[in-house]
């Protein structure tokens, strides 16, 4: 698969070690990582992510906020698939998620042997066609997208491999 846009929502530096080796496998992939979900909803609109990977803490991530950005991308054309990762998993959080929209939730402690499994079933998914693809580019509509908000910290990178 080409021209993935990875969101990570993360301040661990072992997880951004991890995305940016992962996202460096998918030719023509993007990763762009933001330490809140705040500015994840900011820029869920100009990055046209395909995978939105979340690093669940419960200090910094609250299921308001959660559910701020499953609604941010509901409503995209393309919404992305949503993998949520916390450090443990808890049955009575998952069944939350997944009603909020959430693709897949793992926890670290019991999957970690999945998850890059599980990330590369995610990234190798046939895109959904989209309506604009089938109609000449002269015709074609093009969204209007607002310039890039001004984050506090968030980090985009691309791969050529």
């Amino acid at each position: 698969m080409t021209d993935v846009t990875i969101l990570a929502v993360t301040e661990n530096p072992s997880w951004l070690e991890f995305f940016w080796t992962k996202s460096r496998s998918v030719q023509g992939s993007r990763l762009v990582v933001t330490g809140s979900m705040e500015e994840a909803c900011d820029l869920l609109n100009c990055t046209d992510a395909r995978l939105i990977v979340v690093d669940w803490q419960d200090a910094t991530v609250s299921s308001d906020q959660m559910d701020q950005l499953l609604w941010a991308n509901s409503i995209l054309a393309h919404p992305a698939t949503v993998l949520v990762v916390a450090e443990s998993y808890r049955a009575d959080r998952a069944l939350s998620l997944f009603r909020m929209g959430v693709d897949e939730y793992i926890g670290i402690a019991d999957h970690s042997d999945q998850l890059r499994a599980i990330l590369d079933r995610l990234l190798t998914r046939a895109p959904v066609p989209s309506i604009r693809s089938a109609q000449p580019v002269s015709q074609a509509l093009r969204p209007v997208q607002d310039p890039l908000p001004v984050p506090a910290r968030w980090v985009a990178a691309a791969s050529s491999a």
